[in-house]
């Protein structure tokens, strides 16, 4: 009879110890789960500014390739322009 009950307090010991260690593995399971949550949120909104920056660099991109072969040959072909010469 006392060996039994020996038993049984150890098992009801050994459940109650891991229950607690379940308990504290699911907690820190929904703190991570939070923390990547929220770092996923960061993401993705740094991923939309990049894009919308990318987007504003190719309308850039395509201006200065428009306009900066005209402003080359208007520089380039001014009569009034020395070269190797001191203005003085």
């Amino acid at each position: 009879m006392q060996l039994s009950q020996i038993l049984q307090f150890r098992n009801e010991e050994t459940l109650l110890s891991t229950n607690k260690q379940i308990q504290t593995a699911s907690d820190n399971m929904q703190k991570g789960n939070e923390y990547i949550r929220v770092n996923t949120e960061a993401l993705a909104t740094l991923a939309l500014g990049s894009q919308r920056e990318a987007q504003a660099m190719k309308v850039l991109t395509i201006i200065a390739m428009l306009y900066l072969p005209a402003s080359l040959v208007a520089v380039c072909s001014n009569p009034h322009r020395q070269i190797g010469r001191n203005a003085d």
